[in-house]
């Protein structure tokens, strides 16, 4: 059994022409204008195939200057690609006899204690919001003893993101556990351009000539014995191409539609993070930007522009100043998102599309209104935080000398929700405000007009808490005793100075 990516239809694209199609490696890469882009719904699937693109580009076009990179915005070298592809061909059928792509033919052998003792697994295993074993899902009903049948085109893609976004774990094959995918947990961003061919040449970050030797993907480099794999085989990532085609699990693939699942190599920390990834000052010092369950993209926004001793993804860069040195000055479209894991469970993914203007990349005054913009909100959260937990306060102590116990306060402050409505309720109005700034708009009159926002949400939000405890006269006097508590707020919101000091 063979299935060929160079070769056979498995990639979900979206053609020019608005038609989903799927499309092997060398349509996809050799006529990249023909393609608007990915048109993959499953948000960590989308982010895995970009990155092995990315992958195969880095490899085959080479590591070039910034004017070879500002080239391929119009010219692209399907030539270099096509001897590339050729070159390492027999390595990118699935099913290849010595070489499947991104397994290992030993995968059978993992067992901890007796080699091969292993039993083989349902894909669902590789399948993170798939049911399998203790992992449980909202939605799906796939079960251990029934094997999931995937086509090959789906098991290639459910390969390419197992080992990306793969959780750490038990496995107990050649060692006890798993370590995580290299894009696991990362908040992760890249630039999209209007065809697959401006999208590859803005994510393509410059590297040196030794960088390029070094920076090897998984078909190029020799395969691990089942000695190393029983051992601790850490090796730290040494490029893009090596990043994003890591094998953090030994797997094989088998016809019968199981699969072979041990552990793979060990991830080293690297000195430089994910090019999809801004930097941020952690407590230990920098660090890649994490995925956060309890918000999105825009609450760090500062670490997008370079702002408050970040630094903005590496991809970032490089495509604004791309499109800046060609006098392109409209807005990036950005994919923002990934996968939050935690012992081989998945928390959330997402996957959020935003646009940002590239001149604000890097800009020091748009880096301190963003800055400001967020503390602002800061501080006025807190603020309300207070007023709102004064008002279930004195709904619940109904007078009483003991007052209401502060569980009670804290918990009928949270059924409210009034957190999650005052960030939520933002968002689209930051994104806004950041437009008017990459437009020309002042610091000044973005400030003034991101103060009456929070007002209004300020208002908002005691209002909607107000409706929830009800209009009886024991809620008409809670609001009553809380209402120094929102006045204190709004008043806050009068000056930035004011801000600025509470």
């Amino acid at each position: 059994m063979t299935f060929s990516l160079l070769a056979e239809p498995w990639l979900p694209l979206l053609a020019a022409t608005g038609q989903h199609q799927l499309a092997s490696l060398r349509d996809a890469l050799l006529e990249p204008g023909r393609w608007a882009g990915l048109d993959a719904a499953d948000p960590v699937q989308c982010l895995a195939i970009y990155r092995l693109l990315l992958a195969i580009c880095h490899r085959a076009i080479g590591p070039g200057t910034f004017d070879d990179r500002l080239e391929l915005l119009d010219t692209w070298p399907a030539d270099r690609i096509e001897a590339y592809l050729q070159q390492w061909a027999e390595r990118f059928d699935l099913f290849g006899s010595d070489r499947p792509f991104m397994q290992h033919p030993i995968a059978p052998l993992a067992g901890k204690k007796e080699p091969g003792s292993k039993e083989p697994a349902s894909l669902a295993s590789l399948q993170i919001e798939r049911s399998s074993g203790n992992n449980r899902t909202l939605w799906d009903r796939s079960l251990d003893s029934t094997p999931l049948r995937l086509t090959p085109a789906r098991q290639a893609i459910t390969l390419i993101t197992a080992q990306q976004f793969s959780g750490s774990g038990t496995i107990q094959g050649f060692r006890t556990s798993g370590s995580y995918g290299l894009a696991s947990n990362l908040q992760l961003v890249m630039p999209v351009g209007a065809y697959l061919q401006q999208t590859l040449a803005l994510n393509l970050v410059l590297q040196s000539e030794e960088e390029h030797k070094l920076d090897l993907p998984s078909w190029e480099r020799e395969l691990l014995s089942e000695k190393e794999l029983r051992g601790n085989p850490v090796r730290v990532p040494a490029g893009p191409a090596d990043r994003y085609t890591y094998g953090v699990r030994t797997c094989l693939l088998r016809a019968d539609g199981l699969v072979h699942i041990a552990e793979g190599e060990i991830p080293g920390a690297s000195p430089v993070v994910d090019p999809m990834s801004a930097v941020v000052q952690g407590s230990k010092g920098p660090m890649p930007l994490m995925l956060r369950t309890d918000r999105t993209l825009w609450r760090d926004a500062t670490a997008l522009l370079g702002g408050d001793c970040s630094d903005p993804p590496a991809v970032l860069k490089h495509a604004a100043e791309l499109m800046m040195w060609v006098d392109n000055y409209e807005p990036l479209e950005l994919l923002a998102g990934g996968l939050v894991v935690d012992k081989g469970k998945g928390i959330a993914w997402r996957l959020e599309q935003r646009h940002l203007a590239p001149a604000l990349v890097g800009n020091s005054e748009a880096q301190a209104v963003v800055e400001t913009l967020l503390e602002h909100a800061s501080v006025t959260s807190k603020a309300l935080f207070g007023a709102t937990s004064s008002l279930c306060r004195h709904w619940l102590d109904q007078g009483s000398d003991a007052g209401a116990d502060p569980k009670d306060v804290a918990g009928l402050r949270s059924s409210l929700q009034a957190d999650a409505l005052f960030w939520g309720s933002l968002e689209t109005e930051f994104w806004g405000a950041l437009h008017a700034l990459g437009d020309g708009a002042t610091g000044d009159a973005v400030l003034e007009g991101w103060r009456q926002t929070l007002r209004l949400t300020v208002r908002m939000v005691w209002d909607h808490c107000c409706r929830q405890i009800g209009d009886d006269g024991r809620a008409l006097r809670a609001q009553g005793k809380a209402s120094h508590a929102l006045g204190k707020v709004m008043a806050g919101l009068a000056t930035p100075e004011t801000v600025a000091q509470r």
